[in-house]
């Protein structure tokens, strides 16, 4: 009888779809009859050898501390979840969109390009250990840039998966008087706010034209983060709709929460899926770390995304291009064929399939061959991080 497999997950150990797809990989091992650790940053891994470690791009930098302690594994594999993840462990989305917009040359804009380059070293060093997947193309491409790789893009594309859909037959049903709209994710300044207010904002210009047939709007927002107080004080006064605010809702019964109490969903990554496999017409929206980027947000219905993407950021060149629309055609078509829009979301979301991606993700990983100069990027990666927390505590204190 073959020995038992071993594998550990790092997780950021928050509410969020990084970490909801992960449980559903740690589920779909257990299930296989894998001993599976999960390890939030908070936790101490058990100090034993793993064949495999799973970990999204945000918990690169914990990788070296387990190579030099009783911590060990023969496999690595990075899990780049959404548009250019590997290099957001280096940059965050703000300090992306800051270089982009901004002409100046400073010295910010210098040191944003040096660690644009580091991350693409460190990409190169994870690639060569055959040590990094992707969940979408749009991603994927945005991290590599010009780097060159031997194998199809399609080889190293694991995309997002979702739970079977529940067994009991449900449809969709087009809202007649009361309009119910659904937010599920963090609310997080990094880049989840700022991208959820314009969504509000586009909603209430909306209230008076295509969205004025309806008596009543309510609005869901579940999820935390530290934006709640943003969030709350953007819709205090707002008298054009409702608003219900919930901290979180047990993944057991997300789906029935949806499907009972949302009419259309607005969404980036994981949640947009949710979404769709409970036939919930869907807007996927773009990340969106500033809030007076002057640029029309790129909504799209998810069942329009090509290769896999969820949420791009809206300055970017992005291949493949995806559709793109306004906040208000989109509603007009929600309102004149909402059931239609529900069945092609419902269509869509079988692409994401939870038994061939996790088997594809598996394979690969036991392909890896992780190196020396692998811990040692994770190593720059855990100073840089150092670094950036000092900075920003001298900042405050000089504020």
């Amino acid at each position: 009888m073959a020995a038992k497999r071993t594998v550990l997950i790092l997780t950021q150990g928050r509410f969020g779809g990084t970490d909801f797809l992960l449980a559903r990989l740690s589920n779909w091992l257990k299930l296989n009859h894998y001993d599976v650790d999960v390890v939030t940053p908070a936790e101490t891994a058990r100090l034993r050898e793993y064949d495999i470690v799973f970990l999204p791009t945000s918990e690169i930098s914990r990788l070296w501390f387990f190579s030099v302690t009783s911590v060990k594994f023969k496999h690595v594999c990075i899990w780049c979840m959404g548009y250019a993840a590997f290099r957001g462990s280096y940059i965050s989305i703000s300090d992306e969109e800051y270089s982009q917009n901004i002409g100046s040359k400073g010295l910010k804009v210098r040191v944003i390009e040096a660690l644009k380059r580091r991350a693409q070293r460190a990409l190169a060093t994870f690639l060569k250990c055959k040590s990094v997947v992707f969940t979408d193309e749009v991603g994927a491409f945005a991290d590599l840039g010009d780097l060159a790789i031997q194998r199809n893009i399609q080889d190293i594309i694991c995309p997002i998966v979702i739970d079977k859909s529940p067994v009991m037959h449900f449809e969709y049903s087009a809202p007649m008087s009361v309009l119910r709209l659904g937010w599920v994710g963090r609310v997080d300044m990094d880049f989840k706010f700022h991208a959820l207010e314009r969504v509000i904002l586009d909603i209430r210009s909306l209230r008076e034209k295509s969205l004025k047939r309806y008596s009543k709007i309510v609005f869901y927002v579940v999820g935390s983060g530290d934006a709640i107080d943003a969030l709350k004080a953007l819709t205090f006064s707002d008298l054009s709709m409702e608003y219900q605010l919930i901290p979180s809702v047990d993944k057991d019964e997300l789906s029935g929460f949806i499907r009972e109490n949302i009419d259309l969903m607005f969404a980036m990554g994981t949640s947009s899926l949710e979404a769709a496999k409970n036939k919930i017409p869907t807007i996927v929206v773009p990340p969106r770390a500033r809030r007076n980027d002057s640029q029309v947000p790129p909504y799209r219905w998810v069942s329009e995304s090509k290769g896999y993407s969820l949420g791009e950021l809206s300055y970017a060149g992005v291949k493949p291009v995806q559709q793109s629309s306004s906040m208000e055609v989109l509603v007009e078509q929600f309102v004149d064929d909402a059931y239609g829009i529900s069945c092609a979301a419902y269509e869509y979301s079988k692409l994401f399939d939870a038994e061939l991606v996790f088997k594809k993700i598996f394979d690969l990983a036991e392909k890896s061959s992780p190196s020396r100069i692998m811990y040692v990027r994770s190593f720059e990666l855990f100073l840089l991080n150092k670094l950036k927390a000092v900075a920003k505590a001298l900042q405050r204190r000089s504020l």
